[in-house]
């Protein structure tokens, strides 16, 4: 045997047998790699629709209850019924039309009463309305029979027969004149429905894809199908096997390899709500397709490195082949690692190349993805502040849990518009709107310049909360961001009334105290929130300044906080206790605000106004109405002085217990 022959021998196995043995490794990594990649791409795609239909369901669940709390809404459902359709009726269905424009998916709301009858509806489609006695229909039963307040469901709206969303909210709303007065918790009146169209679900179908011939569907809980890329496909059932197998675990995040159409496929599903689910389905056929499409790369390259030089195939393997591929792993483990700014250089024209553009497009398409989510996030916390996040979800808002709460010592201002309805009365309800988001943005900025953050918007009325670490300095900010809000009036004021508008003014009440700070709700519908005495004190203050004829009114807890942090102008203003708290609380008014004039009144007259208090205590009814005369005829406008006289004159001809701390119940709102 010739030298050429034996070299031909030995060089033969070295080539083909590294080859094969590397093809083979390169063939699976980058089978497992693109398989992986793709069940990423359906986990990626089914949280993204997840997102997107919670979100739009948790607007409507947030939307049915603004709307129940809009005062028409409380007028009409407290209203006889000769006032309701005479009077009420037109008025309530523009402001549902307002709604509805705003919202085009809600294509009709309604209110019905508690025995089911439909007593006022608003339609943006020409469909009959079938029945209005809806006492007997399976959603009413349910919706009527649950203990939330809000309920939710996808239901086929006998009206037109066709599937939607339904978002409905109990309307318990009392009756100032009969229930407040006899302390009586608020009635059930009725329940404002809104339904919507299901477009979010059709538009999601049609703009989502998985590869080539991967698509998602809808299903309700009884396995009918709601919408598909195939029309055809609409209305028919799922299969008993697969709605079994997703019925076990709503939350799966696994990719299932089964059968859908009687072809194997994988599918993952999510349970988006008790009666919606998600699947995604991408044919087994394409995958495998994917796997081919590998192995032919992978034997090419042997073949043609097979018939190279020794000096070109290791060039050739380690530039065409080896590189590549541990460029794409390392790509694959960075995505892995969460960064979606890699990028692979694409040195090729071949096949490799066609992968790595492939795989560059899908990290773009998962940094968009990622863009996305976070953009989610921003938009969710325009709905529950960062400030709450930090406490309720520090491992991130989708692990938040109902229940999570934490203590802690926090500051809390309410602030009021005063005479908001006559304000109202003349605009319509879309000037309402602007005016009041007008007022808000407005209001947040001086809240937010002293580290303060709003709770939440309640009617037009705002709570706002102060928790930094140094107590004092919560307090301290507070009182800055009352003065600022001030301010903010009286400038918004000259711009009113530089536009023929009349001016406005709000009442601030302030207390610092412990409060906790949670999620509350059900499992289907959260809200953060803060509890605790701390909260209904502040709330109480609040409603203090109008009687008392003060702009703000802070407790004296807050004032302890604070008066070691600078001279603000404080006189103390009365004595009060909080039903059930059995210790008085001391409020003062901070004046400081207020013009130079009727500063210098107050400072004078804060020393009768205490006196006053003293005798009060002690029950010397002439001395004290004395002292407060004595504060009258120094500041003539003082209210709180007139408040007080009247006080004592009811006062004096009452029984009163032997060791009377002084301290008068709280009785404004």
């Amino acid at each position: 045997m010739n030298l050429k022959a034996k070299v031909t021998l030995i060089i033969i196995p070295l080539i083909v047998l590294p080859l094969l043995s590397l093809g083979l490794i390169a063939y699976y990594r980058l089978q497992d790699t693109s398989q992986q990649t793709i069940f990423d791409q359906i986990n990626t795609l089914v949280n993204q629709v997840a997102i997107n239909t919670k979100l739009t369901i948790q607007t409507a669940t947030s939307n049915a209850h603004l709307f129940s709390v809009s005062r028409l809404v409380r007028n009409y459902m407290l209203a006889d019924e000769l006032d309701r359709y005479e009077v009420l009726n037109i008025p309530l269905l523009k402001l549902f039309k307002t709604y509805s424009d705003a919202y085009p998916d809600y294509y009709e709301i309604r209110i019905l009463l508690k025995d089911g009858y439909e007593d006022a509806r608003f339609s943006t489609e020409h469909s009959p309305n079938i029945t209005e006695e809806e006492g007997e229909t399976p959603y009413f039963l349910s919706l009527s029979q649950s203990e939330s307040e809000i309920y939710t469901t996808v239901f086929k709206n006998p009206d037109n027969n066709e599937y939607a969303f339904l978002a409905s909210h109990k309307l318990f709303i009392a009756d100032v004149k009969q229930d407040l007065a006899e302390d009586r918790e608020p009635k059930l009146r009725g329940y404002l429905l809104i339904t919507i169209r299901l477009n979010f679900l059709k538009r999601q179908v049609l703009e989502n894809r998985i590869g080539k011939t991967g698509f998602i569907f809808f299903a309700n809980d009884q396995g009918e199908i709601l919408f598909h890329p195939n029309e055809n496909e609409v209305g028919k059932p799922v299969s008993d096997d697969l709605l079994q197998q997703i019925s076990l675990d709503g939350n799966n995040t696994s990719v299932l390899e089964t059968e859908y159409q009687q072809e194997p496929a994988f599918i993952q599903s999510r349970k988006l709500h008790k009666n919606l689910y998600l699947f995604v389905v991408l044919p087994e056929q394409e995958l495998l397709a994917e796997s081919q499409k590998l192995g032919m790369l992978v034997a090419a390259i042997m073949v043609l490195t097979i018939f190279l030089t020794v000096t070109l195939f290791f060039l050739l393997i380690n530039f065409l082949i080896i590189k590549p591929i541990y460029a794409l792993e390392h790509g694959a483990k960075e995505i892995g690692h969460g960064n979606l700014d890699v990028e692979l250089s694409i040195n090729t024209q071949d096949e490799i190349g066609t992968l790595a553009s492939q795989f560059n497009e899908m990290a773009q398409g998962l940094k968009v993805a990622k863009a996305r989510a976070e953009s989610l996030t921003l938009t969710f916390q325009k709905f529950v502040p960062q400030q709450f996040l930090q406490r309720i979800a520090q491992e991130g808002i989708e692990n938040i849990q109902l229940g999570e709460a934490q203590s802690e010592q926090l500051t809390i201002l309410f602030a009021d518009l005063r005479s908001f309805t006559t304000l109202s009365e003349a605009l319509s309800p879309q000037q309402i709107l602007d005016f009041v988001n007008d007022y808000f943005e407005r209001m947040n900025h001086p809240i937010h310049g002293h580290n303060g953050f709003i709770d939440k918007f309640i009617g037009d009325a705002i709570m706002a909360l102060f928790a930094n670490p140094t107590i004092p300095k919560q307090a301290r900010d507070s009182i800055l961001a009352a003065l600022a809000m001030q301010e903010a009036v009286r400038a918004y004021n000259k711009q009113r009334a530089s536009e023929g508008s009349a001016p406005i003014a709000i009442g601030i009440g302030i207390h610092s105290g412990p409060a906790v700070i949670g999620t509350v709700g059900s499992k289907d519908r959260m809200d953060s929130t803060v509890l605790g005495d701390s909260v209904n004190v502040a709330s109480r203050l609040e409603g203090l300044t109008k009687p008392y004829g003060a702009k703000i009114i802070i407790s004296g807890e807050t004032y302890q906080l604070v008066r070691e942090l600078g001279d603000y102008l404080v006189r103390e203003l009365d004595w009060v206790r909080v039903k059930g708290k059995s210790e008085p609380i001391h409020i003062f008014e901070l004046y400081e605000g207020d013009s130079p004039e009727i500063r210098t009144l107050k400072r004078s007259s804060a020393d009768h106004i205490y006196a006053g208090l003293v005798a009060r205590q002690k029950k010397n009814w002439d001395e004290a109405i004395a002292c407060f005369q004595q504060a009258l005829e120094i500041h003539p406008g003082d209210l709180a002085a007139r408040v007080h006289i009247s006080q004592c004159e009811k006062l004096r001809h009452m029984a009163l217990p032997t060791n009377w701390d002084g301290a008068i119940m709280l009785d404004y709102k």
